[in-house]
């Protein structure tokens, strides 16, 4: 890479150059789509406190509200509702901590097997929603 006479430089010299300005902008893109992806990043919703309950008679039945006071407290919810029933039943189980607001609500859905009287795993399924 040398200048010729009139010190002006020649084909490798911008091809250097073009390659140090485009690793410079993908870095700064990088950087930008990073930091942009963690703003927006959805809070976790932890559902293992449901494993819990327990089914009587063909209803969801324990006291769970402990552990959702504690999980919106940590993750700075204003309000954590959960809706559970056996598979085929209409009895819905809900408890809720502290009080719906307005504003974007998340939601975790699933089924689990429960334990019921007689020892014998029962399908269960849930609903979690969180108030932001």
């Amino acid at each position: 890479m040398r200048m010729r006479r009139n010190a002006e430089g020649g084909f490798m010299e911008a091809v250097a150059a073009m390659m140090v300005v485009t690793v410079a902008l993908s870095m700064f893109l990088g950087v930008l789509a990073n930091a942009d992806l963690r703003e927006q990043r959805m809070p976790d919703i932890r559902t293992d406190y449901i494993e819990g309950l327990s089914v009587s008679d063909g209803i969801v039945v324990g006291d769970v509200s402990a552990e959702m006071e504690v999980q919106k407290d940590f993750a700075g919810f204003s309000c954590i509702r959960l809706r559970a029933h056996v598979a085929g039943e209409t009895e819905v189980y809900e408890r809720t901590a502290g009080a719906p607001t307005e504003g974007d609500v998340l939601c975790a859905t699933g089924s689990m097997l429960l334990l019921d009287d007689m020892g014998r795993r029962v399908p269960v399924i849930y609903e979690v929603a969180v108030w932001l």
